[in-house]
């Protein structure tokens, strides 16, 4: 499988895309004080290759099984990823049913009618993302966001 099919079929836009995925995983590992200079993009190519091709690890939760290694203190590798670990017991992307697609698009759609607020209620998800380690990807950004919004609506009404 050529790298440029893998990398799509994982959901990562070529080259561009995986070295945006290169900065996310970087700005994790020094966010708890680890050197990044392992998740270069041409290692996480090679760790891709390893857990999809190589393992059989589904190539739709590849990214994020990355981003999870990449907050993990005691790995020192991308390649980790590969092997089993806690990255691979989320509810696997091709489990999930078109209802979830629509929730997803039903979450965006309520986002765009509150105007101004989207920019700060996404802002507000990435950091609990980040802070609780989880995944920071658009799909969970944008559920968090309506989970802060209903919060906040809740406080609000009696």
């Amino acid at each position: 499988m050529a790298n440029d099919d893998l990398l799509r079929e994982c959901g990562i836009d070529g080259s561009a895309g995986l070295d945006e995925l290169s900065q996310r995983c970087i700005a994790a590992r020094r966010a708890l004080g680890q050197p990044g200079g392992r998740w270069a993009p041409q290692c996480l190519a090679v760790a891709i290759r390893m857990a999809v091709v190589n393992r059989g690890w589904p190539a739709c939760d590849v990214v994020a099984a990355l981003l999870a290694v990449a907050a993990d203190k005691v790995s020192r590798s991308p390649v980790r990823v590969a092997e089993a670990g806690p990255w691979w017991d989320a509810v696997p992307s091709d489990v999930a049913s078109a209802d979830d697609a629509q929730s997803l698009a039903a979450a965006e759609a309520r986002l765009a009618d509150i105007g101004g607020r989207r920019v700060a209620l996404q802002a507000q998800a990435r950091a609990e993302l980040g802070t609780e380690q989880m995944p920071v990807t658009r799909a969970t950004v944008v559920r968090r966001a309506v989970q802060i919004l209903d919060r906040d609506s809740e406080q609000v009404d009696p």
